[in-house]
Order: C-alpha cells, then sequence, then structure tokens
C-alpha cells in the first residue's frame, strides 16, 4: 500500500522543537499516554460526557500541535484503546500537513495511519471511524436535529476508505451486517452524482450487459483499490452491489441467504444472531427467542457466545461458551452478572500468570492494596467495569512476586480470583500503613484516586513515611472506565507514578512514562524507535501474507 520506511530516518533528530517545547511536549504525551488506554467518550462516577470530551479535545490538539507524527505514533503504542486509535485516526486524516512541524514526511504518516486502522480490534470501530467522516443529521435526546460527522473527504481519506472496506477479508458478511454505514461512507467518499452512476451499473443492469463504459468506470471507482485476482474483484462488485440495493442473481452464500431467509426461515441457519432476529421480526414473527438461538448458535462468534449466555438461559437453550477465549475484565463482568464456575476461576488464574510474566518487573514480596469502595461500582453506563479491572488486575499483580499481600480498603478480606462487592468510602491509609509494615518490596495501589475517608490521607501518609527514609517503590493503578476531566485522571501523589488502565496488560506502558519524565527527549525518541519497527514488521508480515 506504501513504500518501507527509509532506513536514513533512523537517526532522529528532534532540532526542530525548542527545548521548552520539548518539555512541554513532554509534558503533554504524558498526559495522552494516560488518556490514550482508557478513554472511550463516557462519563465516569466522578465526570460528565462533556467534561470528558474537553480533557481529551485539550490533551490531543497540545501533543498534535507540536509534532503530528509523534502524535500518531503515541497511539500506535500497545495498551491504546480502539476508541482512542478512531480519535487519532481522524485527526490525522482531517488536517492537511501544509507546513505544520513534524519529525518525518507524508509518507510515513501514511504508514502510521494504516498501522492505527488494522490494529483496531473489531470491524464494527473500523466502519465507525469512517461513518464519523461523513457529514449527517440525527436527533438528539431532547428529539432535536442536530448535525453529526468531521465531513472529511480528501484524497487521503477516500483512497484509505476503499482500500479498508474494498479489501475487508469479510466484506461478504459486512455487506449484510454493517450494509446501511457502508452505503453511507460510500456515499460520502464517492459523492452523489458518481454513486448514482454506480448504482445504475451494479444494481440495475446484469453483469452480462455491462457495456466498455460501465466497465471502466466499475475499473476506476471501485476495481483500482482492490488486491487481488478476477474472482475477488467479482466478489467485491457483488458486495458493492448490494450493498447498494441489488437484491437478484445474487451468488455468494451469505448475501444469497439473507435474502432465502425472508421466505425460509430455516435460512436464518446461515447468518449471525444479529441479523436473524431483525429479519425474524418482519419476516417470520411466529419465531421464539429460543427458536433463534438454537437455528444461529452455529454461527455465532465466541463472544457472542459469551454475551448471549443471560438471554439463552432464560430461554432454556445451551450454548457452550469457552472461558479461555474471553479477556479476563470480560470474564469478570460475566461472573458478576451471571454467577462464578470452576471454569471462569480457572482461565483467570491462567490469564493471570501469562499476563505477569510479561510486565518488565520482578519482587520478592508484593503489597497491592485495593480499594473497593463504592466508587469501584463505576458509572450508570459502565456498571462493574472499573471493578471488573480492578479485580483483574489485583489477580495478575498477585504473580509478580514470589510472595502477594493483598488489603483492602474496607477492611475485609478476599482471595484471589474471586469476586467482591464495593463497600463504603475510600480510605486507604491504613491498608497502606499495613502493607509497609509487613516489609514488602513493592506497594501496587489500585484505586480511583477520589480519596473520602479525610482522615490520614494518603498523601499525608506518604509525606511522613518519607520522612522516615522509607523508600519502598510505590505505584498507582487507576483502574478507570473513561477519561477524567483535568489531567486525564486522578492522582494520589504528584511523587507517585500514576498508571491509568482498561486492561491489566496496559502496565507495561509505564516505561515510556517514566522515560518522558526523566528525559523528555530520549523518552520521545524511545517512542519513535519503538513503534516505527513494529510498523515495519506489521507490513512485512502482510505482504508475505499477501504474496502467499
Amino acid at each position: 500500500m506504501v513504500t518501507t520506511l527509509p532506513a536514513e530516518k533512523r537517526q532522529i533528530s528532534l532540532e526542530h522543537l525548542k527545548k521548552t517545547d520539548l518539555k512541554k511536549l513532554g509534558n503533554s504525551i504524558l498526559s495522552l499516554m494516560n488518556l490514550s488506554g482508557v478513554d472511550t467518550g463516557r462519563a465516569t462516577h466522578y465526570n460528565t460526557k462533556e467534561e470528558i470530551e474537553k480533557a481529551r479535545s485539550d490533551l490531543h490538539r497540545a501533543v498534535f500541535m507540536l509534532d503530528r507524527t509523534i502524535y500518531g505514533c503515541l497511539f500506535c503504542l500497545p495498551g491504546v484503546n480502539d476508541y482512542s486509535k478512531q480519535k487519532a485516526v481522524s485527526a490525522l486524516l482531517a488536517q492537511p500537513r501544509n507546513a505544520d512541524p513534524s519529525l518525518f514526511d507524508n509518507n510515513v504518516e501514511r504508514q502510521i495511519v494504516e498501522y492505527l486502522i488494522t490494529s483496531i480490534s473489531q470491524p464494527n470501530r473500523i466502519i465507525n471511524l469512517f461513518v464519523g467522516c461523513t457529514s449527517f443529521v440525527k436527533k438528539n435526546q431532547k428529539g432535536e436535529i442536530i448535525k453529526e460527522g468531521l465531513n472529511i473527504n480528501n484524497a487521503r481519506t477516500r483512497t484509505f476508505a476503499f482500500q479498508f472496506i474494498l479489501n475487508a477479508p469479510n466484506l461478504e458478511l459486512w455487506a449484510v451486517k454493517y450494509r446501511g454505514k457502508l452505503e453511507m461512507v460510500l456515499t460520502h467518499m464517492w459523492g452523489i452524482k458518481t454513486i448514482g452512476v454506480l448504482r445504475k451499473i451494479l444494481v440495475s443492469k446484469s453483469p452480462s450487459k455491462l457495456t466498455v463504459d460501465d466497465k471502466s468506470g466499475l475499473e476506476k471507482y471501485i476495481l483500482s483499490y482492490v488486491y487481488g485476482d478476477d474472482d475477488k474483484a467479482t466478489k467485491v462488485l457483488q458486495c458493492v452491489s448490494f450493498i447498494l440495493g441489488r437484491r437478484v442473481s445474487l451468488t455468494l452464500p451469505t448475501l444469497k441467504a439473507f435474502e432465502q431467509a425472508k421466505k425460509d426461515p430455516k435460512k436464518l441457519a446461515l447468518l449471525p444472531l444479529e441479523i436473524a432476529e431483525g429479519l425474524a421480526t418482519t419476516f417470520h414473527p411466529e419465531l421464539s427467542k429460543a427458536d433463534l438461538l438454537k437455528l444461529t448458535k452455529g454461527k455465532m462468534t465466541a463472544k457472542k457466545k459469551r454475551l448471549v449466555q443471560k438471554t439463552a438461559k432464560k430461554a432454556g437453550v445451551k450454548i457452550d461458551f469457552d472461558p479461555m477465549k474471553a479477556p479476563m475484565v470480560d470474564l469478570y463482568i460475566y461472573a458478576m452478572e451471571m454467577g462464578w464456575t470452576k471454569e471462569i476461576g480457572k482461565a483467570l488464574r491462567s490469564k493471570a500468570q501469562k499476563s505477569a510474566t510479561a510486565l518488565p518487573f520482578r519482587y520478592e514480596t508484593v503489597g497491592i492494596l485495593v480499594d473497593d469502595s463504592n466508587s469501584s461500582s463505576g458509572s450508570l453506563e459502565q456498571k462493574r467495569k472499573p471493578l471488573a479491572v480492578t479485580l483483574a488486575t489485583r489477580d495478575m499483580l498477585s504473580y509478580v512476586g514470589k510472595k502477594s499481600v493483598i488489603a483492602y480498603t474496607s477492611g475485609r478480606d478476599f482471595k484471589v480470583g474471586s469476586v467482591i462487592h464495593p463497600l463504603g468510602d475510600t480510605a486507604l491509609a491504613d491498608g497502606f500503613l499495613s502493607l509497609i509494615e509487613q516489609g514488602v518490596d513493592a506497594v501496587f495501589v489500585i484505586s480511583d484516586g477520589y480519596e473520602n475517608a479525610p482522615a490520614g490521607r494518603f498523601s499525608e501518609v506518604l509525606s511522613l513515611l518519607k520522612k522516615v527514609d522509607c523508600c519502598t517503590p510505590i505505584y498507582h493503578i487507576n483502574p478507570v472506565a473513561s477519561a477524567e476531566s483535568g489531567k486525564g485522571v486522578r492522582v494520589l501523589d504528584e511523587s507517585i507514578p500514576v498508571m491509568p488502565i482498561s486492561q491489566p496488560e496496559q502496565i507495561a506502558l509505564t516505561i515510556f512514562k517514566a522515560m518522558l519524565q526523566t528525559d523528555p527527549k530520549s523518552g520521545i525518541i524511545g517512542l519513535v524507535n519503538s513503534v516505527l519497527p513494529a510498523i515495519e514488521k506489521k507490513k512485512e508480515l502482510k505482504e508475505g501474507g499477501d504474496a502467499k
């Protein structure tokens, strides 16, 4: 898609940034790094959606305006979530380079954008990224008509949209499942006039009756973006024709099943549950929820099987799912909703041990202070998520030492690999002192950072310990379910590094944070030098796979 990164670019110079800008950039990157792993655009227990939007916009703008390539590299780090990647790609596509200061040229930026898009974990989020580039109107909660979308339609954005959509491995499924969104994106990128011509060619005409001009138009607007043989080109054209409205002479299995299922309910078994549900509601209202689950369970992904457990239980349908295929946080949320099983416990222990081995630190005895106060229950939008992150992180950290000592702010006691229920206020000081007294080699505090028990606040106790030469390393892990206002996340003490996470594995990002705090220049160079080889490696693997 783009050329390889030139070797001479390995010599990184930051001369285009003044010393004051370097320090400012380092601080901004630290704050944005805190945000990038946890931002979801949703409210938290303490902050509204509007407050979070303001915090996000300020941080993204600060880094972007100082150097857009460094900005893009930041979001290529492991642990950055899909929502943050979507925001970064949108910013890079929306703003032309012009005379913007940047470490590398446009070619490298294209590779960064490609890397970010391909690393987004779910296809609907990639599609939503391009939907966000369109312009449309919708009703808000008050029933008012409002404009949405960034209205981006430059050549770079069109190229990325066409390449990623038309070459998607699951385009046939996408064409059915996301046909409305895809039509919106293609209409925006091609324009009303062009899509009208393409609709006439692909929907109204038989493939055997296309003229030379018709074929030329399809080559220019569609096939020039498609990588593969004639068979793939034929499939892509049929998928696009389906998206634009064609419902006859379909040969691809999923497209055929979609149309046939309108008359024959047995064909619903060939479609994902969410598609089958929509068709059943309109064409087969006599089918019960149990009937649908039985029909479609053979097409369910491992994630879908987990998500439908509650519905399946009510319908009396048994659908097995493998806990080993679910992330730790999702498993805890599931256990809180559906109940604990030995299989879940076994999967969580295995995953915690495996995640711990990837962390860049080990201790003889590790102390873990768990905030199990009421605020760990999260917000109405993300109930249980912060607590699930807390528990998963607790489990993982318990394996970074030969021995682990765990204290809870509520004063209760729980075993590793167990669900707890939030209780009381956030009182960190007592638990913190008890861990220090037991001679642990490091303390990890898992808390949202909001202390609401006034006596003996954490920072005051820490200050006293420093006066008696206590040198135990202390780390603050903030299991936020979204961004926070202000600097992005809440800190307990300015002298303690804070690690905001939405998945336990994101702790590894602290390596870069430590570098940026002590030496911004080295930290920025280290950031770029870690990201660019990863981009090259992924590109080489992709090209090797395409060649085969």
